[in-house]
This record gives structure tokens, C-alpha cells and sequence, in this order.
């Protein structure tokens, strides 16, 4: 996530209270034990809250505040992303196999979003830009990234890089719900399949890709009328105006 060169600010391993990182062990273990003791004896690897998660010494009180155990309240998709060698090993086993069917019983979706097993996490990152750019799903609809093992690190990577992937992939299904169909269009050269084998990006890219990042195609041809002009201006203003 960090350019390790002469331009990289100096870093230091701190506590997370130190990072500005919001510490919620405390909630994530009251959702955890409350869903384990409703509902947990349906799990394929049921264990006792305090044998599945570790308590530190410094993780912070209970909230006691209540625990959804029902079904999905808002429109979620859980966007899980793989680890290190994934496609070595999909053949006979697969992240979060047992647990998807189970979340989307609750009706939760879910997708399994394939990337580079071997790749650097720049290279993934971009796959995950380009997946997310690529799904169809309905406008007000969440997406939640579960990284798993190196996955994590992919997502991060994917977030910090592409800090213009929440607008546009939400502008995008936010049309596609008036009807209008707006697509990802640009891919640089240098990044394309053949300009990774054959080419080489020649000093350094501080725009190219950036820029990349935010363009959005929106309909144009030769039988657009002055209505479907004006019905994509107006919806393109209503989404920056909600």
C-alpha cells in the first residue's frame, strides 16, 4: 500500500489506539457470541465463543447494545477476496464454502472475487477495481469486502489506490436503476494484457492511471434523442445532489 522508495514518509508499528483506527473487537465479539449462541449449533465448526475468538488484555468493554439475529435489515452484498495460491488449491477447497450458504439464507448476497493467487497486490487491486466496475447490482445495494489471508492486504491496496471506486461504481448502478446504461471504458494501455507483455510504462505514471480511474461513459449514439439527453443530465445531477 506504501511505495517502499526515497519518497516513502517514515512508519512505525503502534497500537491501533495511536493509528486513528476505530477498535470494535468488543462489538464484533457481541455480534459473534450472540449469533453463536442463537443460532450456532447449526454451524459445520461450532465452538464456544470464548474458544473461537482470544481476548487481549486491552480490548475494550461490551457496548450492550442489541444484536440483529434476523434477516438482512438494508441491501448487503459480501465481496470476499482470496488469499495466496487460491487458484492452487480451488479444486477441493474454497474461502468461506460452509459459511455463504448460511449468510445468504439470511439474505445476504455473496460473491467470490477471483484474483492473481501469485500476483502483487497492485496487480490485484486493479482486478478487484475492474470486478466492482463490472457488477450489476442495484444502486442502494452495500458492498462489504471480506479479505481472507492476503486478501486483505489486496483489498486495502484496492481502497487506498482507487479512492474514486465508491463514486463511480456507485453512479453506475445508480443509473442503471433510471435505465440508463453508463460503462467502464477506459483501460490504459500500459496495464492492458498486451502492453504488460510487450511494452513498458516509460517514466513515471502519476496521471495516466489516476485519471483512468474516474471516467465514465456515458450513452452516446446516433439515435439519442433531446429527451434521453436530458433525462441523462438530469439523473447524473440527481445522484451528486441526493
Amino acid at each position: 500500500m506504501l511505495r517502499y522508495d526515497l519518497q516513502t514518509p517514515p512508519t512505525a508499528l503502534v497500537p491501533i489506539g495511536y493509528a486513528g483506527i476505530s477498535d470494535e473487537r468488543a462489538r464484533f465479539r457481541e455480534i459473534f457470541c450472540a449469533i453463536q449462541q442463537d443460532h450456532g449449533s447449526r454451524f459445520p465448526d461450532n465452538r464456544q465463543c470464548d474458544q473461537a475468538l482470544h481476548r487481549l488484555n486491552d480490548e475494550p468493554a461490551a457496548t450492550d447494545k442489541p444484536v440483529h439475529l434476523g434477516n438482512a435489515l438494508l441491501p448487503v452484498r459480501l465481496v470476499i477476496v482470496p488469499g495466496v495460491m487460491e487458484e492452487c488449491v480451488s479444486g477441493f477447497i474454497t474461502p468461506f464454502s460452509d459459511a455463504r450458504p448460511h449468510v445468504e439464507a439470511y439474505g445476504f448476497k455473496t460473491d467470490l472475487l477471483m484474483v492473481g493467487g501469485l500476483a502483487g497486490c497492485a496487480h490485484n487491486a486493479r482486478q478487484i477495481q475492474d470486478a466492482v466496475a463490472r457488477m450489476q447490482r442495484p444502486a442502494d445495494e452495500k458492498l462489504v469486502f471480506i479479505g481472507y489471508s492476503k486478501g486483505a492486504a489486496d483489498v486495502l491496496e484496492a481502497l487506498g489506490r482507487y479512492p474514486d471506486l465508491a463514486e463511480r461504481t456507485a453512479l453506475t448502478a445508480f443509473l442503471r436503476e433510471r435505465g440508463i446504461v453508463a460503462v467502464f471504458h477506459y483501460i490504459p494501455l500500459h496495464s492492458a494484457a498486451a502492453g504488460l507483455k510487450y511494452c513498458r510504462f516509460h517514466g513515471e505514471d502519476r496521471y495516466t492511471t489516476r485519471e483512468s480511474e474516474r471516467l465514465l461513459r456515458l450513452p452516446l449514439y446516433y439515435g439519442l434523442t433531446e429527451g434521453d439527453c436530458a433525462a441523462v443530465i438530469d439523473a447524473v445531477k440527481a445522484f451528486y445532489h441526493q
